[in-house]
């Protein structure tokens, strides 16, 4: 007895039996349609932005901050250059340049991508006001741009800050200023709404720091 299937689609099955050729149709019952939406990345107002600049404590021309003024600089990279928290914590001091007229970022993004990145002057002067304080600039130039902290004492180290540690500071900095970070990652800064919005920020730099308007090396 030899049995010879041919299944066509999801509909029809057709067979042989004896010599005859037999043909049914199947009745497929439908099953709920699932379908799954993924939330867009929650991006931050231009007004939480600043709730979040103003709540970092920077310290004093005397008594400077150098935690707060290293979050505040790297929170002014992450709004105004749209970088993964990856790439900030990739830079090093010679990634920040000039090309002999303006500075720049340079960005290691993923997938092993370089952008260059002009620099504000606002952002420029959060940098530099890091820089300054933290003495940072006459270091070497392979040296990490934001380096860790050694634990609790509120100086920094020598080893560079990871991708982890950069977004647990942003959420711990958004929580400083009041508002939930739950929904919020490091890609709020980099939403379109935030993107837009971009040009309006202006993060709270103080004057009393000493400026060095050169950039750390030239390209």
């Amino acid at each position: 007895m030899a049995w010879l299937q041919e299944i066509k689609g999801n509909y029809h099955i057709s067979f042989r039996f004896g010599g005859q050729k037999f043909k049914r149709s199947l009745k497929t019952k439908k099953g709920p349609r699932l379908s799954e939406t993924e939330g867009a990345t929650l991006a931050i107002t231009a007004v939480d932005v600043q709730r979040v600049f103003a709540a970092i404590n920077v310290g004093t021309e005397t008594s400077p901050n150098i935690i707060g003024l290293r979050d505040n600089a790297i929170l002014g990279v992450l709004a105004y250059t749209g970088a993964r928290s990856g790439a900030v914590a990739k830079l090093r001091l010679r990634d920040f340049y000039s090309d002999g007229s303006r500075c720049l970022l340079r960005l290691r993004e993923k997938n092993g991508k370089v952008r260059h990145i002009p620099v504000r002057h606002d952002l420029q002067e959060s940098i530099d006001a890091y820089l300054n304080a933290s003495g940072i600039r006459n270091a070497d130039s392979d040296t990490p741009l934001f380096r860790a902290s050694n634990g609790k004492t509120g100086l920094l180290g020598d080893r560079p800050l990871r991708c982890e540690t950069v977004l647990r500071m942003f959420k711990r900095r958004v929580r400083d200023a009041g508002l939930s970070a739950s929904n919020l990652t490091g890609h709020s800064y980099r939403a379109p709404e935030a993107c837009q919005l971009r040009p309006k920020l202006r993060p709270r730099f103080l004057s009393f720091y000493p400026v060095d308007c050169r950039c750390c090396s030239a390209s």
